[in-house]
């Protein structure tokens, strides 16, 4: 399973975190070291920007 947001979602939530481990200045170099994965390797990916219950009904028919 894949999860995927857009770098500026992803920075809008770690801000409203509070105490969190990750400082929202760490992610771009997060973000240009993460590996691309392999087409051949059945995943499903999922969009954050969708709802929990979205997410939740396309985990279960995956």
């Amino acid at each position: 399973m894949l999860l995927h947001a857009e770098q500026k979602l992803i920075i809008k939530r770690l801000t409203q975190r509070h105490d969190h481990f990750m400082s929202p200045q760490l992610l771009s170099s997060q973000i240009a070291e993460m590996e691309s994965f392999e087409n051949d390797i059945p995943m499903l990916k999922l969009n954050t920007v969708e709802s929990a219950e979205e997410l939740l009904t396309q985990v279960e028919s995956f």
